[in-house]
């Protein structure tokens, strides 16, 4: 990593993918955002990558998704939260009241109230939307839309083990989860937020010290 790069990280809008990558592996999150290498996208990435495009093109056929087909999808928040620049897609957003935020997931792990209720991606577009329309989280009507799927394996014919593959369950079913945030909750990610950035710049700085 040059110090080029570097600049460009300080440059860049922190966006939750970030801030997931950071807390997942340190390792892949510096491949990608301190040495712009991009990893291979597994299966799930693209098949969630293929039903959000299809949500947003308004060509989705899933049963249980129409209530969010009114309102604006990949609803761009950008906004400063002091010096830090944030950044984020919401896949469904009232842009008109600007309280009512949807957003819909796959996977094979099972979502449920006590998941939904700690997702902290919904905790950072509350924060935008608190910070750029001044409504507060308590006003918004949050719901999560999970898409149960399955793993096909799929037999690569040579021995050297199955790949796989990524469906909806059958008998597809969506499954429908409301939320709620505070105000106590956004102040409390706000300050998670600046911490971790403060970290991110660390470790980015130390990074380009070892490597050059």
């Amino acid at each position: 990593m040059s110090k080029l790069h570097l600049k460009k990280f300080k440059e860049r809008p922190l966006s939750w993918s970030s801030l997931s990558s950071w807390e997942w592996s340190k390792d892949q999150w510096s491949k990608k955002y301190l040495d712009s290498i991009e990893g291979v996208p597994g299966p799930e990435l693209l098949f969630g990558k293929a039903l959000a495009d299809s949500i947003e093109d308004g060509t989705c056929k899933v049963p249980g998704l129409l209530d969010i087909l009114e309102l604006k999808k990949e609803h761009e928040f950008k906004c400063n939260l002091g010096k830090i620049v944030l950044i984020g897609y919401a896949d469904a957003f009232c842009d008109k009241t600007f309280k009512v935020l949807h957003e819909v997931k796959s996977g094979v792990l099972e979502f449920n109230k006590k998941r939904v209720d700690s997702m902290l991606q919904l905790d950072m577009y509350l924060l935008m939307n608190f910070i750029i329309n001044k409504v507060k989280p308590e006003d918004v009507k949050v719901k999560v839309f999970w898409i149960p799927t399955v793993k096909i394996e799929k037999d690569n014919g040579d021995f050297s083990g199955s790949d796989y593959e990524i469906k909806f369950k059958e008998p597809i079913e969506v499954k429908v989860f409301e939320t709620k945030r505070t105000l106590k909750d956004i102040l409390k990610f706000s300050a998670y937020i600046k911490s971790t950035h403060a970290n991110m710049l660390k470790f980015a700085c130390e990074y380009v010290g070892k490597v050059v």
